[in-house]
């Protein structure tokens, strides 16, 4: 305690020691100004109220001492006479030989990165990840008109040497730094889809302008019209995107990625295959996946294209309107989850049902397994522990942040939703400030190994002392507002501001 306070003083008489502070005499001193001063050899913090030139002058005196609060004095300057003389609390007191300037430290205001847009953007298109055998890697075709699709496109399913591609998106004239990534995989019944399609162009300019580095991802498409073969669809989806998640991670360096920060989103084919990225692992692999009497041996998740001893993990995901056929593959691992989800959605069910019913109806069961929709995932989600959360929507459509075409009114809440859920795991251990519990006075950051930068504001009270992640603060006992503000930067460039009161 002895050496807390002989540390306070000293610190305190900074304040008053000559420096590259302005000095001022009793004559130059100004009107709504805030000096220091030693008064009968003491420390104060003088706040000039008014100047009547040439008569009087009234200010508030607080003494600087090792209180945790400090009164306010009043403090009178009397110019009528030949010799000024100062009163403190009306009482003649010496006049101090200098008065030199206060100026109360000011917070800086810092753009929220990560949560709102920031910077702009570009675009890197086509950028080749894997090399596949499989049908096709893009068909811009509207979901709803699958059963259509598959009629016309039945006799090209042909298997042929593809190049899965990829589109990056990043920040545009940002400083060099680690990025948190988002891996999106588009959707559209494992038969359609493309990585450039205008919802996935959106939220990919929309995420790099957050700070994001955003990568939308093409995978093999197509499936016979045989219950087996719509389930290895499923299953060499979750190849591609493993492998396009290596291929992003090995060159985390050329791409400003920081691997430490991966995270996943996809809607409706792509909601199944993020989900299937984050829980499922190689003893969970479907029956149809091996080699039988009609179909090849596929492979483990990792052995579709290069970088097979790239390891990844996965921060937290966003399956917007997806399902899992097995719920019991929850338990592999520990991921966050964030979901939007129709409740009378007709192509991948809410609850526990058959999926695409609008599409092919009463023969569901025998192209279809039974999923389990967002309702029962998040309910095993809460039941063990892991954080989540499933925004349900009371509509009877599927992914209606794009209908008919266009970007439904409900996107911009969607994508800042996911931004706001993935903020939780880019600071899982938030700046607070906290105050000394022996010496009242001081109040400092624990986690300060985790930002950059960091400023301080005190409202009600003052500053006596400043560091990178402590302050020395005396509160007014006449103030009736008492806050200690800080705001800065994360090493990942994400802002904070918070405050406590007093």
């Amino acid at each position: 305690m002895i050496k807390n306070l002989r540390l306070f003083w000293f610190l305190s008489i900074i304040l008053l020691l000559p420096g590259c502070k302005t000095h001022h005499n009793l004559h130059s001193i100004e009107q709504k100004a805030y000096y220091t001063a030693k008064i009968n050899h003491q420390p104060y913090i003088v706040v000039v109220d008014t100047i009547i030139k040439n008569k009087m002058g009234f200010a508030t005196a607080y003494l600087i001492n090792d209180n945790e609060f400090t009164k306010p004095q009043p403090y009178q300057i009397n110019y009528q006479k030949r010799k000024p003389k100062v009163f403190l609390n009306g009482k003649n007191v010496k006049t101090p030989h200098a008065f030199i300037d206060y100026a109360p430290p000011v917070i800086t205001e810092f753009p929220r990165r990560y949560l709102d847009p920031v910077f702009a953007t570009q675009v890197h298109k086509d950028i080749p990840f894997a090399q596949v055998i499989g049908y096709w890697d893009s068909k811009d075709i509207p979901e709803d008109h699958i059963g259509r699709v598959l009629i016309k496109d039945i006799m090209s399913t042909i298997n042929k040497r593809l190049e899965l591609k990829m589109d990056i998106y990043m920040p545009k004239h940002a400083e060099k730094t680690e990025r948190p990534l988002l891996m999106l995989i588009h959707g559209g019944a494992f038969y359609v889809g493309d990585k450039a399609e205008k919802e996935y162009v959106e939220m990919g300019h929309y995420f790099a302008s957050l700070g994001y580095i955003t990568a939308s991802i093409n995978y093999r498409l197509g499936f016979k019209l045989a219950k087996g073969a719509i389930e290895r669809a499923g299953y060499v989806s979750l190849q591609d995107a493993h492998a396009a998640l290596r291929f992003l991670v090995a060159n985390a360096g050329k791409y400003s990625i920081d691997p430490n920060f991966i995270f996943v989103g996809g809607s409706s084919a792509g909601g199944i295959t993020a989900l299937n990225l984050a829980f499922m692992q190689n003893k969970d692999r479907p029956a149809s996946s091996f080699k039988s009497l009609s179909y090849n041996d596929l492979g483990d998740i990792e052995s579709v294209g290069q970088h097979r001893d790239v390891s990844f993990q996965i921060k937290a995901i966003a399956p917007l309107w997806g399902a899992v056929n097995d719920i019991n593959m929850l338990k592999n691992n520990n991921i966050p989850v964030f979901s939007y989800h129709g409740m009378k959605d007709p192509i991948l069910p809410y609850d526990y049902d058959y999926p695409m019913q609008k599409i092919v109806k009463k023969l569901a069961p025998a192209f279809f397994s039974k999923m389990h929709g967002s309702k029962p995932v998040h309910a095993e989600l809460r039941k063990l522990g892991y954080r989540e959360k499933l925004v349900p929507v009371d509509v009877a459509v599927h992914a209606i942040w794009n209908t008919n075409g266009k970007i439904n009114a409900l996107f911009p809440e969607i994508i800042s939703g996911m931004a706001l859920f993935f903020y939780e795991d880019l600071i899982p251990n938030p700046v607070k400030i906290e105050q000394d519990s022996v010496f009242y006075q001081r109040y400092f950051i624990p986690n300060i190994d985790e930002v950059n930068v960091t400023t301080w504001q005190c409202e009600g009270g003052f500053i006596t002392h400043l560091s990178e992640n402590e302050v020395f603060v005396i509160w007014k006992t006449d103030a009736t507002d008492r806050r200690l503000i800080t705001s800065g930067l994360y090493k990942n460039g994400a802002a904070f501001k918070t405050e406590i009161t007093k």
